[in-house]
């Protein structure tokens, strides 16, 4: 009797359910195709950017250590925070800042000033400067995007996964390698 119980667990622990793998993979698929076509980079053809916030300029809308997701549009208007390159011929050329639309047009050079400061920025980006409008903000999660770019943090956290790893596939090696 005591071996008919150890096959009958040995059994239940192989059993499958299909229908979850099937979910699993059909809920992957879905959020796969809305990240590829919203929040795919720009690096890659998409139509999304990624930053984080660092100073106060833009503070009680955007804080230091925000990480944001900013899309490409056609055009912008007043009131919209986007995201830009200091233009070309400015001190500072190519830095990226995050400031809201307080005026100007595509054609003319928009007018931006950090929500946290009484005077526009000296700056007046275009449409081909203008990264994106910001679309998503994860408070606080540039800081440990930041934290984690650190090469000594990068190389401990992927060291940690390439570990996991290779224990759980030890343990599901050992585990099929029990005779039932």
């Amino acid at each position: 009797m005591a071996g008919d119980e150890a096959a009958a667990v040995g059994a239940w622990r192989h059993v499958r359910r299909p229908w979850l793998r099937a979910l699993n993979i059909a809920v992957t698929l879905v959020l796969a195709v809305f990240w590829w076509n919203l929040y795919r980079p720009q690096l890659i053809g998409g139509p999304a950017a990624y930053a984080m916030v660092a100073g106060t300029s833009m503070e009680s809308t955007l804080v230091d250590g925000d990480f944001v997701i900013t899309r490409g549009h056609d055009s912008y208007h007043v009131g919209e925070v986007i995201a830009y390159r200091v233009p070309d011929g400015f001190e500072r050329a190519g830095l990226r800042v995050i400031h809201r639309i307080i005026g100007g047009s595509a054609e003319t050079g928009y007018i931006t000033r950090g929500d946290n400061r009484a005077a526009a920025d000296p700056w007046h980006p275009t449409s081909r400067d203008v990264i994106g409008s910001v679309a998503l903000r994860i408070p606080y999660a540039g800081s440990v995007v930041g934290v984690l770019r650190e090469p000594p943090v990068f190389a401990w956290f992927v060291g940690s996964i390439v570990l996991t790893s290779l224990w759980a596939l030890d343990r599901r090696r050992r585990s099929e390698a029990i005779p039932a």
